[in-house]
């Protein structure tokens, strides 16, 4: 244990003791949970920590995020008086406790330094602190806590509560009833539609329109007809029949698909840079992304579609290792979705006799201009005339997703792809509220330049 030359006891504010996944979500909070503001704070790492950090270094997704943790925990016990303590020490208080469990070593940590608050020796570290607050997003670990500090009114359990996302119900689009008037406009052809009373929409929204008329003013028995985005003071007119790469649209066994047609109308904006597809499995986001890639590629927009993934396992305690071979054999049980929708939209290409299957499945997609990055290799690029997809988005901690949307250069548009009901397990502990992809969409919503279709319907 290392000693901390710590301010008058007086002065003193709480103990932060964290777990490892809270400094893997954001290593900054090294440096936030005992500067500015919070410079009385006394921050202590467990051993166990510091032990599961030096294990992650190097595996992918979280590696960059250990070395960084690591890194500011060098600078700060190089500080003339440090605030930080690197915590050796372990008393446990339970027999149900196993000194084998590394979660069960960390609470052992925790409560050592409760033990040490209590004896009151002014020549201790912890002496003059009355409050502990253990950091964690694991909630089995924090069930665990609670439980053994019940009665230990100094200890609280809390989750990293940084830019946390509130979990907002989801509501389907906003309802407009048309008038006359709103079809004498459509009646001339108009794509616009005024925006008359007060509203609350942002910018790019939704909106359903009901109506006994279609697009094109003409009566109709059915009562939604077609969409609107907000535009400005306007509502810009969405037909159901918009058609995609290969006449992809958004009708399913005659049913219209409501958020399709406005993920097509968004992802063919070229004045909208940023778009966010969010939904359960089997709603298309991925074959409708890929799509507006091959659209916007046939049409001049851009020189290469782009594809980041997160090469995250759906459990990380059940990984199988490293991948023999080279990037076709590493990346190729990544791939295996989008080979899913290019298959869709290019039919008819087989597989090349004289290659591999991995070989065969980059070779088509180098015929298409499609280019696989692997997230590891995005920090330093500037994407320019491209169309990025991002997939599997939701397995994006804050930090990644703030990388990969500044790396976007001119001309260049982006396309989140995501499902919150499929966030994998790892060590960051990664959940509906602490995701990259709903804190990017709380952010961005209502940009001018950026898109959010919520799907709902498979």
């Amino acid at each position: 244990m290392e000693k901390n030359e710590s301010s008058d006891p007086l002065q003193k504010g709480n103990i932060i003791v964290t777990d490892t996944n809270p400094l893997l979500d954001d290593p900054e909070i090294i440096d936030s949970m005992r500067t500015g503001i919070n410079a009385n704070n006394l921050l202590v790492i467990p051993w166990t920590v510091m032990l599961e950090l030096d294990k992650n270094k190097s595996t992918p997704g979280i590696g960059h995020e250990a070395r960084e943790a690591v890194r500011r925990i060098r600078k700060a016990q190089k500080e003339l008086k440090p605030n930080i303590i690197i915590e050796d020490n372990l008393y446990f208080t339970s027999s149900s406790l196993s000194k084998e469990e590394s979660d069960h070593r960390i609470i052992a940590t925790v409560a050592y330094i409760s033990k040490q608050t209590r004896k009151g020796d002014k020549r201790g570290n912890y002496f003059g602190y009355q409050k502990i607050k253990f950091l964690t997003n694991d909630e089995i670990l924090q069930s665990l806590s609670e439980h053994v500090f019940r009665a230990d009114s100094r200890v609280s359990v809390e989750p990293l509560l940084k830019n946390r996302v509130k979990e907002i119900k989801e509501k389907s689009f906003t309802k407009i009833k048309l008038g006359e008037n709103d079809k004498a406009e459509l009646v001339k052809g108009k794509i616009f539609l005024s925006l008359k009373v007060k509203s609350r929409l942002k910018e790019n929204e939704i909106v359903l329109f009901t109506s006994d008329f279609d697009a094109s003013g003409k009566p109709a028995a059915l009562k939604n007809h077609f969409l609107g985005i907000r535009k400005g003071d306007k509502l810009k007119i969405v037909r159901p029949d918009i058609k995609i790469y290969n006449e992809i649209g958004a009708l399913n066994n005659g049913k219209t698909n409501w958020p399709q047609v406005a993920a097509i109308d968004l992802l063919l904006d070229p004045s909208i840079r940023v778009v966010f597809l969010q939904g359960g499995a089997g709603t298309g986001k991925t074959l409708l992304a890929l799509a507006a890639g091959l659209e916007a590629k046939k049409r001049g927009w851009c020189k290469k579609i782009v594809i980041i993934r997160l090469p995250v396992p759906v459990d990380s305690k059940y990984i199988t290792g490293l991948l023999p071979g080279g990037i076709e054999q590493k990346l190729a049980p990544w791939l295996l979705p989008i080979m899913d929708s290019l298959a869709v939209l290019c039919p008819g290409k087989n597989k090349m006799p004289d290659k591999s299957y991995e070989e065969s499945n980059f070779y088509l997609l180098q015929q298409h201009g499609i280019f696989i990055q692997p997230f590891d290799y995005v920090k330093g690029i500037s994407y320019k005339d491209d169309f990025v997809i991002v997939d599997e988005a939701q397995d994006l901690n804050q930090r990644q997703t703030k990388q990969i949307i500044t790396r976007a250069g001119a001309d260049t548009k982006m396309v989140f792809v995501g499902d919150l009901d499929q966030i994998s397990e790892d060590y960051r502990h990664i959940n509906r509220h602490n995701s990259g992809l709903p804190y990017a969409i709380s952010r961005l919503a209502g940009e001018p330049m950026v898109g959010v279709v919520k799907f709902d319907d498979v």
